[in-house]
């Protein structure tokens, strides 16, 4: 027993020291670098470097991998037979998707199973191609005797199949009387110039994501590191170059939005939001070239899946907005149809005329997003706002402990009791920092609190 407790003990204490090397891999590897400043000469050596990644022997010996692995899979030849047959179902599922906007024109038939319907078609009309890429490279792990570089395209197509998916499935929430224009009400400029732009972005970001993947997972970092980091550059600037579209001034994707609600916080803050743009774009690429690849990629995949997150917030407040909406127009028209038979009981019962008894005809009100009560918009937006910053944490934790550093930057000192003694206690830019995101959650907390109590209030009356 006594010793099992001695390997237990060891155990424990090697796990301790395991995570605080950890702790420490992360907080220094964000501030070294990891590459050296780019040169003309490195410049030079890319297109050597391209032409030897993209050898055609590679990419046969690929091939007769990619042969050789269906002999030992008959299920995923079943897969394959699944995406041709929802290639070939495609258009009657675009019809369906159509189908369920018709039954919005009126409340009476308008029902929130018909949305959730359309974003059950929306999915289903993005699977073919993350599908077909995820067989492809299971399919390719296959193989009787697969090399590196098979190995790697492998891990490549599956890295790639969440961004593709997620890509495709806002693609198709764009589609013509789909879920965006026929359910949500978007503005048919915004969802046509979305889908162009998302399009573009798919072309390049998708290509890079790839090509990065395979450089890692085979190995070949230091070989073709000027060729990596050309590729993170073109990644860089396709995000750049969709989010300038997208707040673009003149003809920006949500430049009609910003015409329409001059109010709103986009409107309002939009040198902000360009400012952000521009600023992600320049220090991103100012630490590529001066050799913080590292650096850069850690911070970039991270704001990459903080667009992912803003995305799904958009969708899930737009399905949330407008069940709150249909309610609230149903009540409505429940409420109407109640006055008016009043009102024809009133008058029979007055005029005792029966002839004056017949069907009228309720005309249902026009489903308006703007009318949605300013109480239950207030709440959506702040379980949204919730809902973002958990999500902001989840993503962003991997970056705390690398802030740490700044607890080790002194801006001044200040006297303070500890352990009952006088000492001067140094004020760090970490502990500045903090205060000042505290003080920042406080105003915002204090704004919005009085706004659900006000809420809570009114639902008990």
């Amino acid at each position: 027993i006594r010793s099992l407790d001695n390997v237990n003990f060891t155990a424990n204490k090697l796990q301790d020291v395991v995570s605080e090397y950890r702790t420490l891999l992360k907080k220094q590897l964000f501030w070294m670098r990891s590459s050296s400043v780019i040169s003309w000469e490195s410049i030079n050596s890319i297109p050597g470097h391209v032409l030897e990644f993209l050898s055609k022997d590679k990419w046969i010996d690929l091939f007769q991998d990619f042969m050789s692995s269906l002999k030992n899979s008959q299920i995923r030849i079943l897969g394959y037979m699944l995406v041709l047959f929802l290639w070939l179902k495609s258009a009657q599922i675009k019809q369906l998707l159509i189908e369920t906007g018709k039954h919005l024109r009126k409340i009476s038939t308008d029902k929130f199973t018909y949305t959730l319907q359309a974003l059950f078609y929306t999915i289903v009309l993005a699977l073919p191609w993350p599908l077909l890429t995820a067989f492809t490279g299971q399919q390719l792990t296959l193989s009787e005797a697969p090399g590196d570089f098979t190995q790697a395209v492998s891990v490549g197509l599956i890295w790639i199949v969440l961004p593709m998916y997620f890509l495709l499935f806002l693609r198709k929430l764009c589609l013509p009387q789909g879920l965006a224009d026929a359910h949500f009400k978007w503005n048919p400029v915004v969802t046509q110039r979305l889908n162009k732009a998302l399009g573009r972005l798919m072309i390049t970001f998708l290509p890079a994501l790839f090509f990065t993947t395979i450089i890692i997972n085979n190995g070949l970092e230091a070989k073709h590191e000027e060729f990596s980091r050309l590729i993170m550059i073109v990644t860089l600037l396709a995000f750049s170059l969709f989010f300038y579209r997208l707040i673009k001034p003149e003809d920006g994707i949500l430049s009609p939005l910003i015409q329409e609600s001059p109010d709103s916080v986009l409107a309002r803050y939009y040198n902000f939001w360009l400012f952000l743009v521009v600023i992600q774009f320049v220090v991103l690429l100012i630490l590529i070239l001066i050799g913080y690849v590292y650096t850069a990629s850690f911070l970039l995949r991270h704001f990459i899946q903080t667009v992912w997150l803003i995305f799904a917030l958009i969708l899930v407040h737009q399905l949330i907005r407008r069940w709150l909406l249909l309610s609230s127009r149903r009540l409505a028209l429940k409420a109407a149809i109640e006055r008016r038979q009043a009102a024809l009981a009133e008058k029979t019962s007055r005029e005792d005329d029966e002839s004056e008894q017949g069907t009228i005809e309720i005309s249902e009100p026009e489903i308006d997003l703007v009318s949605l009560s300013n109480e239950s918009n207030k709440l959506l937006k702040i379980l949204l706002i919730l809902g973002g910053l958990f999500g902001l944490v989840g993503i962003w934790a991997e970056v705390l402990p690398a802030l740490t550093i700044f607890d080790d930057v002194s801006l001044w000192h200040r006297t303070g009791i500890v352990d009952g003694e006088e000492k001067i206690i140094p004020v760090s830019l970490g502990d500045v920092s903090l205060g000042l995101l505290t003080a920042l959650l406080t105003i915002i907390g204090a704004r919005h609190i009085p706004s659900i109590i006000e809420i809570v209030l009114l639902q008990q009356v």
